[in-house]
């Protein structure tokens, strides 16, 4: 056995007999089981998969799985609940914040105009109007033409 073998041989040895050695390193086993073993509490893929017919929970329950496991570190099973997330069907929920169009929809609703004014100003027709409104209530929370106009004031 070369020189430099032997060497690097009898460092292992010497620092496998060191006790601190051995107590750091049961200790830091014992941490990462209690960090996997706390991921795993709760969470079921076996009910994650039987919960894809209810994609809403599944989805909340797949992200909190990711968000554990990239927390402790374990990018496999981050990797594997992210690939079950993208078998989850249909769409996942859009953001609150208003496109440019529902903007711009909003805007100029709750300066006054009629849906059919508006569609005239930006070239659409009343039912895409309408349409952008339902969505802009129900992003914003709102029931009324008078609470979107109060709710563009607030933010200005």
């Amino acid at each position: 056995m070369p020189e430099s073998r032997r060497h690097f041989s009898r460092r292992v040895d010497k620092a496998l007999n060191d006790p601190d050695l051995q107590r750091a390193l049961t200790n830091a086993m014992t941490g990462l089981r209690a960090k996997r073993e706390k991921a795993f509490e709760g969470f079921d893929f076996e009910q994650g998969r039987a919960n894809l017919k209810q994609r809403r929970l599944a989805r909340e329950t797949l992200t909190q799985a990711i968000a554990i496991f990239d927390g402790i570190g374990a990018a496999l099973w981050a990797a594997r609940t992210r690939a079950e997330l993208a078998r989850v069907s249909g769409r996942a929920p859009g953001s609150s914040e208003l496109t440019a169009t529902e903007l711009r929809v909003a805007e100029l609703v709750a300066a006054g105009l009629t849906n059919s004014e508006t569609a005239s100003q930006l070239f659409v027709t009343v039912r895409a109007v309408e349409s952008t409104l339902t969505k802009v209530y129900a992003k914003l929370g709102l029931r009324s033409r008078t609470e979107l106009a109060e709710q563009l004031l607030r933010q200005r």
